[in-house]
């Protein structure tokens, strides 16, 4: 008789369901998965209601996540709610007795997520994120740049964007009017700076100071309809625009920069990592021979196969599908007693949200932070209005 399939509960909106609900169709076999339930607003929407059909046995599918952890149950949870009801999401879950999977960022605020991983760890559950910057093949060509020596040791980052034709000067981004809202946690710090804070502690080195400062440069945002004319017009509560100096573990310096106005002209966006023999510069490598290569064709040069079948196995590329698989590979081993730490778990995670934060928490008290004083919850003056908008306590 075959052992049970691991079942699995999903929340959020369609927009966030539908791609995590087909890679778990293609998962289901080698995992041993079954979509027990979805919980969401959408339920009405063709292509959701198309995707739910394809799953057998079919899942339930209910208004609330109280009602999926109360009537259904399941053994992991994937909460991919909007990012004011993430944290009680994941506390319910977590509370009930699930491992959790949560879209990144982990929550709103460090002190939410912190609450997080601490109900996680007394559980005794795995808790850990999805578009955590860690699984896409540039990024592990970076890391593998970084951390082999064919550069040297990193002495200096460059990681910029500003402006982008979808955005600029002052267009709606993605055409979702939340993402301009404070109090529905809009903002590019969380919109952005989290993932690219997890992507650069990833491939370059842990960061451990920040000064940096964020604003709104646009305060009105416009959405424009398929003909081109405004149709619609609102005031932005969020801030468009970051700009931040790093300190990394390893004594190395960075300049980071993103924003979502730029007027008259936009940056494209370029990543480079100087160090002590070469440099990386978006898909290029540069040596001190004066030699100019791709970084991908020298990657593919170094890295064994069995290096690279540990990181995309089955020739896998897909950075959700690895993420989903990694997280049921891991918990697999968990459930056997072997709780070794994912590599996007909860504290990662929570590490990840307080060096974004530390961006603006550094420039609410106009010094330079550590990490460390947001992490621990020592500084917060940013988050405060957050805080109790979510009831963080």
């Amino acid at each position: 008789m075959a052992p049970p399939r691991t079942r699995v509960a999903l929340a959020g909106r369609s927009t966030e369901l539908l791609p995590l609900l087909d890679r778990l169709q293609a998962l289901a076999d080698a995992h041993s998965l079954a979509v027990a339930a979805v919980a969401t607003q959408d339920q009405r929407d063709p292509a959701l209601r198309a995707a739910l059909e394809r799953l057998s046995p079919a899942p339930e599918v209910c208004l609330r996540t109280e009602e999926v952890l109360t009537s259904i149950g399941a053994d992991v949870f994937i909460v991919a709610s909007p990012l004011v009801q993430r944290h009680a999401h994941v506390r319910a879950a977590l509370a009930s007795g699930c491992h959790v999977l949560a879209a990144a960022p982990l929550a709103l605020t460090v002190r939410a997520a912190a609450g997080c991983v601490a109900a996680a760890e007394a559980a005794g559950r795995a808790l850990a994120v999805y578009d955590s910057g860690r699984f896409s093949l540039d990024v592990h060509m970076l890391k593998w740049a970084t951390g082999s020596g064919i550069i040297g040791d990193p002495a200096y980052v460059l990681d910029i964007a500003f402006g982008a034709e979808e955005t600029s000067p002052n267009l709606c981004a993605r055409g979702d009017p939340a993402l301009h809202e404070r109090l529905r946690g809009g903002g590019l710090l969380l919109a952005r700076a989290v993932h690219d804070c997890a992507l650069l502690r990833f491939a370059v080195n842990d960061i451990v100071e920040v000064s940096g400062h964020e604003a709104c440069l646009e305060p009105e945002r416009i959405a424009r309809g398929p003909d081109g004319r405004v149709r619609a017009r609102f005031a932005c509560s969020a801030a468009d625009t970051i700009a931040a100096q790093f300190r990394f573990a390893n004594g190395a310096a960075g300049v980071y920069t993103r924003s979502w106005a730029g007027r008259g002209t936009t940056l494209p966006h370029r990543r480079t990592v100087w160090a002590t023999r070469g440099a990386v510069d978006n898909d290029a490598l540069f040596l001190d021979t004066g030699a100019r290569r791709s970084l991908q064709e020298e990657w593919k040069a170094h890295v064994t196969p069995v290096e690279v079948e540990r990181l995309f196995p089955r020739a896998v590329t897909d950075p959700l599908a690895l993420e989903l698989s990694s997280f049921f590979a891991a918990l697999a081993r968990w459930d056997r007693g072997l709780q070794t730490a994912m590599p996007h778990h909860g504290r990662e995670a929570l590490r990840d949200l307080a060096t974004a934060w530390a961006i603006a928490e550094s420039g609410a008290r106009g010094r330079r932070l550590a990490v460390q004083e947001v992490e621990s919850l020592a500084a917060e003056d940013a988050q405060r209005d957050l805080n109790a908008h979510i009831k963080a306590g």
